[in-house]
């Protein structure tokens, strides 16, 4: 039980999950969305997801760039 145990915990971290569930771990973007989320560009829809597949209207567009202008000017 205890070796279960132990490969359980020590495997955790490798497959750690995303901040969106439905961003595959070792996903070619998955660094890449993580970071820009943490800077505040980019959020998931309210479902919690980001929804990578989907194709990103001109809306969209300008949310992330009037984010990005502004953390420029924060800068």
């Amino acid at each position: 039980m205890w070796r279960c145990m132990f490969v359980i915990c020590f495997a955790y971290p490798v497959y750690a999950q995303t901040i969106f569930p439905d961003v595959p771990p070792r996903h070619w973007a998955q660094t890449s969305v993580e970071e820009i989320s943490k800077l505040g560009l980019l959020v998931g829809f309210p479902d919690g997801n980001f929804h990578g597949d989907e194709t990103l209207t001109r809306y969209q567009l300008a949310m992330i760039l009037a984010r990005v202008l502004d953390l420029m000017d924060a800068k």
